[in-house]
């Protein structure tokens, strides 16, 4: 199976979703065993909606987890034509446009985005058309034969979801920036779980030299990286942030993310911000409440604020 950046987003954020109901139910079970009278607390926990929840959680986290370390995940997209990562737009004949994105399948997740999965009548029919095409396709399921117009297909890039390192470092710090952080192997907790995930993922690929070098590699980034706890209010690698920007225009935007020194496998664009980025080097340090400055290479500069920053002290890392 492929999957899209988008997907792993949304399975990444369900997976934390059913840890947080596993983590209800435990609580439940120790507030139950507290308040029952002696010897009874087990069986007052065995309460059976309860532990039917709880098992359809754990099946449904194993799943999401077998898919991310399953599949593989697609870095490049065709922009030319509909191809497997394309955003597009058709228009039916009765003039109802609808906005998609293809998709080689669709795991149990529900978005916004609507995905349009390779396997499915319309996939078939879209796949590898570029706009103005014309197509007709029937749906087996009811037998009836639709047509429709491919009207966009969306070429801007920083309209996709995408992993950090698909831009070289070298693009995304300066050399100056690349030196102070260089003997800096640091990673957080949510990090050290997206390196574990793909040491997983190398498992179940070819062992060619490249791939053992690879899993050597984030092996030993598992073991040695010092996992950092940012403490009070202060923005350190593993820090929630949430600022607020503000472009040349006046528009102000939210930005929530999470603080690391860089990335090394599969961070996501949109829920991280490494410390050489242009953002992470004027707010790394700062309070909330403090306001800030990014200046851009050719692009006008932006003002923020630093709305609220978030540090736990969780010790935990994966091995």
């Amino acid at each position: 199976m492929k999957l899209v950046a988008e997907q792993v987003k949304l399975l990444r954020e369900k997976k934390k979703q059913l840890l947080e109901k596993k983590k209800d139910y435990l609580s439940y079970c120790a507030s139950r065993e507290k308040e029952s009278l002696e010897g009874i607390g087990l069986p007052f926990c065995n309460d059976y909606q309860e532990e039917t929840k709880l098992q359809k959680a754990k099946k449904e986290y194993q799943d999401i987890h077998d898919i991310l370390v399953n599949s593989d995940y697609v870095t490049e997209r065709d922009f030319d034509q509909i191809d497997v990562g394309t955003k597009f737009t058709i228009a039916f004949d009765d003039d109802d446009k609808v906005e998609a994105m293809l998709t080689e399948s669709n795991p149990f997740i529900r978005s916004d985005l609507s995905f349009v999965s390779l396997e499915s009548d319309l996939g078939q029919a879209v796949y590898g058309k570029k706009v103005g095409d014309h197509v007709s396709y029937q749906v087996k399921a009811t037998g009836r034969t639709l047509s429709v117009t491919i009207d966009e297909i969306d070429s801007m890039k920083d309209h996709y979801e995408h992993y950090l390192e698909e831009v070289p470092y070298t693009s995304r710090c300066s050399s100056e920036q690349r030196k102070m952080i260089a003997d800096e192997r640091v990673i957080s907790s949510s990090q050290a779980e997206i390196i574990h995930e793909e040491f997983l993922k190398l498992n179940h690929q070819t062992k060619d030299r490249g791939m053992i070098s690879r899993k050597s590699y984030l092996k030993k980034l598992l073991r040695e990286a010092i996992v950092a706890h940012p403490e009070g209010n202060t923005i350190g690698v593993g820090s929630k942030v949430c600022v607020a920007l503000q472009n040349e225009n006046g528009e102000v935007e939210e930005k929530t993310f999470e603080f690391i020194n860089r990335a090394y496998s599969t961070e996501l664009a949109s829920q991280y911000v490494e410390r050489a980025s242009s953002l992470g080097r004027v707010i790394y340090g700062l309070q909330s409440g403090e306001e800030f400055t990014v200046r851009r290479k050719n692009m006008p500069s932006l003002k923020g604020i630093v709305l609220s920053v978030e540090n736990e002290n969780n010790k935990e890392r994966v091995r």
